[in-house]
């Protein structure tokens, strides 16, 4: 603990110390979010698909994880970068940093079904939420350019 020149102790640090706790904190949880979603997944509910961006494209490629292939392309707002998939599995969203935007698509037909308009240069996200007989642990991350 710092002293001022008054003598008195300098408490200035301790929003920068909590900060950094709280971030910490954060990480932790949506790290553990992860790795519990991944172990209590039951094996048919594992994703079959992959979500790729090709950001210089526009558009979205869609891999079937088992046969390695592309099965479909989507097109979606300019310079897509981010993407997470929905707890469920039927949506997919895409941030797309030029258009100020993130494309919602339905994983069962891979159509765009909506654009949500966001803060300027969206670039990534993501969502996990996993649930425990009562208790939901939820983790979100979302980076925006300012």
């Amino acid at each position: 603990m710092a002293v001022n020149i008054d003598g008195n102790q300098d408490r200035s640090s301790a929003p920068v110390k909590e900060d950094a706790m709280n971030l910490r904190i954060s990480r932790l949880l949506a790290i553990g979010s992860f790795a519990l979603a991944a172990l209590l997944c039951r094996a048919q509910s594992h994703a079959q698909s992959a979500y790729i961006t090709n950001s210089r494209g526009g558009s979205l490629s869609v891999v079937d994880t088992v046969t390695n292939a592309v099965t479909a392309t989507i097109s979606v707002g300019v310079f897509p970068f981010g993407v997470a998939v929905s707890p469920d599995g039927s949506k997919v969203y895409v941030a797309n940093e030029h258009s100020n935007n993130v494309s919602v698509i339905a994983t069962t037909t891979n159509t765009v079904t909506a654009n949500i308009p966001v803060g300027a240069d969206p670039i990534a996200f993501g969502v996990a939420t996993v649930s425990v007989g009562l208790t939901t642990l939820r983790s979100t991350r979302s980076t925006s350019r300012q």
